[in-house]
């Protein structure tokens, strides 16, 4: 699930906080076997979204304003819902939660893209032969989805996995959530897991709503955006879970059977003289000690090794089984242990991974990107081989928009975040390898560059009143002061709203007019624009001294100086 929650009122900034593994708790998919023909060379993947369910929803979607609609599944009884009663109650519908055409235009355009990225970047080694069989089985999250009589009778064409997409509301701050409810039958010799096939997407209609207007789909930003919460969420259905990760095959004995009679619990991988593929260790940052889970896969830690620079230890090559102490070597990618029941375990540690589409909460300036530690991690479950160098989610809904220069394809953004930081960057954040443009700070609120110079942003470092449970103490900074619980506590430079030096202004309200009246001031945007700190000057202005400010990337005469 995606949250938008408010941030500092100075900044504007929402972000979003998944809630996936609230609503899956408890929830075991069933198993529709299929016929498969595994083959020696990979198709792609067929991802098909079936929308019949927005016309067959009456208990949970919104038809009227005034209606009142289940959330979950409230018992009798059960109060509606308010800002402390969130699931398992009654929903009175506004004018904003009722599916309008323009929404559900939006997704009949949005969603196509989506499919079509996931069968560029995915092939799948054993497709399914013939249709693809839905059981009559509960599925859904939220409260179940009726399964199209005719998906039941017929199965689906041309499909390997098959989402079933709703508009219910959502009464806090979400814009959608997701989950797996069907899988295959996998394989034991060698070793599969079972393969996620049927699922279910909700999307919230306040959210469709903002797509109403004929110019969103010129919007750029805009529908990059939806996409990624659309692929966020598709990536759930696929397997990236907590609970799917668990099944994943032995990374040093990848074709050991790991299915057990009468338990849905994977046989433990120490038997075969492995790790398991995701396992929990005790670390301790900024004196709060904690458990960490880390995803030990192949290709996952060549991923990270690879992003961080932080080669193979020689400890690590005489032991396969060897733990590296925090900071010092990789032997996993570390997953989320913040953000409450829905988030941790089931998205990637932001502190580490900020900006990558699978992590749990994104604020709103963020850029978002689809790695290969994401790619890799769905390679390592033995059901897809990943093309690394896949384009842009935009690139399959507007081609136009990812034409290069020379004529070729621009790359997918990449995942600036640690980026060849080193091994030291996993460890605490007030350690050397976080100094850089957009990593540690110490002065609230000062005005700054992001990673990479994509954005003007600002210090997260503030003062709590009290100290959280989970607070993190850094060196050198008071006592009690810190950045946001979202990073653990690290004191960030987070992009302000609509400054991203490659983009236009998007809205020109009051909140937002200091990022337009900056180009009447000397200041340039644009897809080479990046952020400076600079005394600025040309023939008819001269910006306050050291402004961080946007700037073309190219020798020109207008600029006198960049400190």
């Amino acid at each position: 699930m995606l949250t938008i929650l408010t941030a500092l009122p100075t900044h504007g900034g929402p972000h979003h906080n998944c809630m996936h593994d609230r609503l899956s708790r408890g929830r075991r998919a069933s198993v529709a076997r299929q016929q498969r023909r595994l083959q020696e060379t990979p198709s792609p993947l067929r991802v098909v979204f079936n929308l019949d369910p927005l016309d067959a929803d009456p208990e949970h979607a919104c038809a009227s304003v005034g209606q009142v609609v289940a959330v979950g599944a409230p018992a009798a009884g059960a109060v509606g819902c308010d800002a402390t009663v969130l699931d398992n109650c009654y929903f009175t519908c506004t004018e904003a939660h009722v599916l309008t055409d323009g929404g559900r235009a939006a997704l009949g355009r949005l969603l196509p893209a989506v499919g079509a990225f996931l069968g560029a970047a995915f092939a799948i080694r054993a497709p399914i032969v013939g249709r693809l069989n839905v059981t009559d089985r509960p599925c859904g999250f939220g409260g179940d989805v009726r399964v199209p009589p005719a998906v039941l009778a017929d199965g689906v064409a041309d499909a390997d996995v098959v989402i079933f997409v709703t508009a219910r509301p959502i009464p806090s701050d979400a814009l959608a959530f997701a989950g797996h409810c069907q899988s295959d039958q996998g394989d034991t010799d060698p070793y599969v897991p079972m393969r996620p096939l049927v699922g279910h997407v909700n999307v919230d209609p306040a959210e469709l709503g903002a797509l109403d207007a004929t110019a969103w789909a010129d919007d750029e930003r805009r529908v990059d955006g939806v996409l990624k919460v659309l692929l966020h969420e598709t990536f759930h259905v696929l397997g990236f879970t907590y609970d799917k990760i668990r099944e994943l095959p032995c990374p040093d004995a990848p074709s050991y059977d790991r299915y057990q009679p009468s338990t849905w619990e994977p046989r433990p991988c120490a038997a075969a003289g492995s790790r398991d593929p995701v396992a929990v260790h005790r670390v301790t940052t900024g004196g709060y000690a904690h458990d960490e889970r880390r995803v030990h896969t192949p290709k996952v830690v060549e991923a990270a090794r690879r992003h961080f620079d932080c080669a193979e230890a020689a400890e690590q090559a005489a032991d396969p089984l060897y733990t590296c102490a925090s900071g010092e070597c990789i032997d996993g990618a570390a997953l989320e242990d913040a953000g409450g029941e829905g988030t941790n375990g089931s998205h990637w540690e932001k502190r580490l991974f900020l900006g990558e589409t699978m992590c749990g909460t994104t604020q709103d300036g963020e850029t978002s990107a689809v790695s290969a530690l994401t790619l890799a991690l769905f390679e390592d479950a033995g059901w897809y081989r990943p093309d690394y160098d896949v384009a842009a989610p935009k690139c399959f809904f507007d081609a136009s928009w990812c034409a290069a220069a020379d004529g070729g394809r621009e790359a997918r953004e990449p995942l600036r975040w640690g980026a060849g930081q080193g091994c030291g960057f996993l460890g605490s954040c007030d350690g050397d390898a976080w100094d850089g443009d957009g990593y540690w700070c110490e002065a609230p609120a000062a005005e700054g560059c992001t990673v990479g110079r994509v954005a003007l942003g600002y210090c997260t470092l503030g003062q709590y009143s009290g100290r959280p449970a989970d607070f993190r103490q850094y060196v050198g900074l008071p006592e009690n002061a810190g950045g946001r619980p979202t990073e653990d506590y690290c004191p960030i430079t987070a992009p302000y709203r609509d400054w991203d030096c490659r983009y236009p202004p998007r809205e020109l309200d009051n909140a937002l007019t200091a990022a337009a009246a900056a180009l009447g001031q000397g200041q340039a945007r644009g897809p080479s624009a990046r952020c400076f700190a600079s005394s600025l000057h040309n023939t008819t202005v001269t910006l306050r001294t050291s402004a961080h400010f946007c700037a073309l990337l190219r020798n020109s005469a207008q600029f006198c100086a960049i400190l």
